[in-house]
């Protein structure tokens, strides 16, 4: 069993939790290798941060970057990663991606610690390039493939992503919004939809968007 076949076990895991952490590389191979050689070069891959080797992954959504593992208030948010962006992915603590190498915490204005890097929560990352979702909604002012196409597998139905599209179309009809970067159905409000211009999301329900032919109101 090579290095690369320890990797590959983590997929058993689904392509969202791909990578295998220390204590994974562990559990897997320790039983395989009963040799004492064997069994301390295990040890020192495994202190050295050696037998998970960094390897491309892909965003399966719009993903936040923090300066740390746990996103609280001293992880701040840096930028994020769009459907289909790329990384390579250090290691995994606790359902965390870490995407960068570290760097000096003073670099970024960060206090209390010496080292920072770029982190990701792992389930937005799969180890299979997502192909780009096609876009039904037509505007000169949404983003290319902002809004996705609703079907089968890609977890927002067509009736879904007319109501979505509807409603972005609404926002900049009605001035709340200049230009729709991206949007989708709300995973933190059942029920609801947002689109984002810019700033903070703009979240509607299906009730607050106007049916097909109907003005957009004032």
């Amino acid at each position: 069993m090579n290095l690369r076949t320890v990797r590959d076990v983590g997929a058993k895991r689904g392509p969202a939790e791909a990578g295998l952490r220390r204590h994974d590389v562990a559990r897997y191979v320790a039983p395989c290798w009963e040799d004492r050689q064997m069994r301390q070069l295990l040890i020192a891959l495994w202190v050295f941060g050696l037998a998970a080797p960094a390897q491309s992954e892909w965003a399966t959504t719009r993903v936040s970057i923090h300066m740390g593992p746990w996103g609280s208030s001293t992880d701040p948010v840096v930028g994020h990663l769009d459907r289909g962006d790329e990384v390579r992915v250090q290691e995994e603590l606790q359902g965390w991606a870490r995407i960068s190498g570290y760097q000096s915490a003073k670099d970024v204005g960060l206090k209390g610690r010496r080292k920072v890097a770029k982190w990701v929560q792992a389930r937005h990352l799969t180890t299979d390039q997502p192909t780009p979702l096609p876009t039904a909604c037509e505007h000169p002012d949404i983003a290319p493939n902002a809004l996705p196409m609703g079907g089968p597998g890609r977890g927002i139905t067509v009736k879904e992503a007319d109501i979505l599209c509807r409603g972005a179309i609404h926002m900049l009809e009605t001035g709340r919004c200049q230009r729709v970067e991206y949007g989708e159905k709300s995973m933190s409000r059942p029920g609801s939809y947002f689109v984002n211009c810019g700033g903070p999301n703009i979240f509607f329900t299906a009730d607050e968007v106007p049916r097909p032919g109907a003005p957009p109101g004032p």
